[in-house]
């Protein structure tokens, strides 16, 4: 039973101390989630648009498309999921905000053109 009760004084104590973690406000998490947004920001033009040629010699320009951006889908060429976006995304993930900026326009990359049948 003793030890029970100095459980409970010891954590009693441990909430009274002072503890950067529990020291934040709202000015500093403002300044926190805008750090957070500007490096996420980094990583979010990792794909680029590239230019495939067709079989008749013409080129083709595919960029890179998100969810918000599904008209920039080019039939016959092949996408990959563009890694560090989605890593990014679910690091930000709390932010809300980084996640949705990631995914809406960069998270398909056009890799290869493969001419479709007739």
């Amino acid at each position: 039973m003793k030890q029970n009760r100095d459980f409970r004084k010891s954590l009693m104590n441990f909430s009274k101390t002072n503890h950067p973690l529990w020291d934040i406000n709202i000015s500093n998490m403002k300044k926190i989630i805008l750090a957070a947004l500007v490096v996420a920001s980094l990583f979010a033009s990792c794909s680029s648009e590239k230019t495939f040629k067709k079989k008749d010699g013409s080129t083709i320009t595919a960029k890179p498309y998100g969810w918000a951006s599904k008209e920039n889908k080019v039939e016959g060429v092949n996408y990959e999921l563009n890694a560090p976006d989605v890593l990014a995304s679910i690091i930000f993930a709390p932010s809300v905000i980084a996640p949705v900026l990631l995914t809406a326009y960069d998270v398909w990359e056009p890799v290869s053109y493969i001419e479709p049948s007739k």
